[in-house]
């Protein structure tokens, strides 16, 4: 049964925003898109390395506290069963002077800090990062991490203006794979979905681990038909999608099912003949919609399954994407090769860039 959602209740719907005590990630629209071959700086050359995130893109509008970033792997074939590398780097991060984005960026590197912003958050050390995995769902995993100095971090002021300026120098390496990096213009008024956690969902009375699904590339503002999935894989199941702001780890008794959000707005239906149930709703054209995020989970009654008979999916973070909002990618690029620390002028640039994890 597909049912379709009023506009009072997507009001309610997006009314939810999950709190800021987890990862925030830039850009945003790609965290359901990776598609890059790109390996600098952490495995080419010595080189000077700068990207600048504009505020828009990232997944928060909070003040965050940064204790380290980390990048995944890219999710092609140039990304799958790579060894694991290393990397000897020092990493510097700040905010970027007034006037200064992805579009206007300076053409030296200190030029696009804000001198009394700025800090080495990674002292000059070697990393070993672990091999890309060999399955799509390990692709999408943030495991190479680089945390912070103990006790370094960077407050992000996530409503701001300023744009933020993360500088890397890669002194020399070690074998490598390539990082995800966002290199298509068709994603950036996407919005995103990822894992909340590591529950897969648990199964059902027929053994097979029921599914949830939020499609990114529907989920901005404006969107006619943003949609959410759930599948039992059996026909008439009474399903509820769970919608929510706080994460939960909550074990439903004599069950192997967990609970992964707070049930804050419960919206019911009955799945198909093919055991699928769908959402349809359009979102309303309010550009403070973007950046609006929330968590959800799929529940379905399934009284052969356990004893509660309760049977439930994994869970996702959601946030709505800019949609028309936006015309450029609010991220870019920049390198110089050479001895890092005596280097100054930007030789190349780039409207790309990694996509990154930054870690409270």
């Amino acid at each position: 049964m597909r049912i379709v959602l009023t506009l009072s209740a997507c009001a309610l719907f997006c009314s939810v925003t999950a709190a800021q005590q987890f990862p925030v990630y830039s850009p945003s629209y790609a965290l359901s898109q990776p598609n890059s071959n790109n390996i600098w700086p952490h495995a080419t050359s010595p080189m000077r390395y700068m990207q600048i995130h504009d505020a828009w893109t990232f997944t928060s509008t909070g003040r965050t506290l940064i204790r380290g970033i980390a990048y995944r792997p890219s999710n092609d074939q140039f990304g799958y069963n790579k060894a694991a590398g290393s990397t000897e780097v020092m990493i510097r991060i700040g905010e970027a002077p007034t006037g200064v984005t992805s579009q206007t960026p300076a053409g030296t590197f200190d030029g696009n800090f804000e001198t009394a912003t700025v800090k080495t958050a990674f002292s000059r050390k070697i990393v070993n990062y672990p091999n890309s995995g060999s399955t799509a769902a390990e692709l999408r995993i943030f495991d190479i991490a680089f945390p912070f100095d103990s006790p370094t971090f960077f407050l992000w002021n996530g409503s701001g203006t300023r744009s933020m300026t993360i500088e890397t120098r890669c002194y020399s390496y070690t074998t490598g794979y390539p990082f995800d990096f966002v290199s298509s213009t068709t994603v950036k008024g996407y919005g995103y979905t990822i894992e909340n956690g590591t529950y897969a969902g648990c199964k059902n009375n027929a053994g097979k681990i029921v599914e949830h699904e939020v499609q990114a590339d529907k989920l901005y503002v404006a969107s006619p038909n943003a949609t959410i999935i759930g599948r039992s894989f059996l026909p008439t199941t009474p399903s509820i999608v769970s919608i929510g702001a706080t994460r939960l780890n909550v074990q439903i008794p004599n069950t192997s099912c967990y609970l992964v959000n707070d049930p804050l707005i419960m919206l019911g239906g009955v799945t198909d003949a093919a055991g699928t149930l769908t959402f349809t709703f359009p979102l309303p054209n309010d550009p403070n919609l973007h950046r609006v995020s929330f968590l959800s989970q799929m529940v379905f009654i399934d009284p052969a399954a356990n004893g509660p008979g309760l049977v439930t999916s994994q869970g996702w973070e959601n946030g709505i994407g800019a949609g028309a909002l936006v015309n450029d990618l609010g991220i870019i690029r920049m390198k110089t090769s050479g001895s890092p620390d005596t280097v100054t002028a930007i030789t190349n640039t780039y409207k790309n860039g990694l996509v990154m994890q930054f870690n409270p």
